[in-house]
């Protein structure tokens, strides 16, 4: 699914406005919030963490990346609530 992929580069790069776009692209699409959540925000910030690991980036940039983690999440926390996730 590209729509996760492009999530994900965008929480790599900080990106919280371009996050919010491609989350709601992706729930219109039909796919699943927990699934977004999943291979979506989680897959980029497990990457910002490696990439963390290895010092290929620094502090302040997983900090922006956390930031476009919650701006996704603005937009999944009610559904992944009412799912009882």
């Amino acid at each position: 699914m590209e729509i996760l992929k492009q999530i994900a580069q965008c929480l790599e790069a900080g990106d919280d406005a371009g996050v919010t776009p491609l989350v709601r692209q992706a729930l219109e699409a039909g796919i699943v919030a927990k699934t977004v959540l999943d291979e979506g925000l989680i897959a980029g910030m497990n990457a910002v963490g490696e990439k963390f690991r290895v010092h290929d980036i620094f502090l302040p940039d997983v900090l922006l990346a956390a930031k476009a983690m919650y701006a996704g999440m603005d937009v999944l926390k009610p559904l992944l609530i009412s799912a009882g996730v």
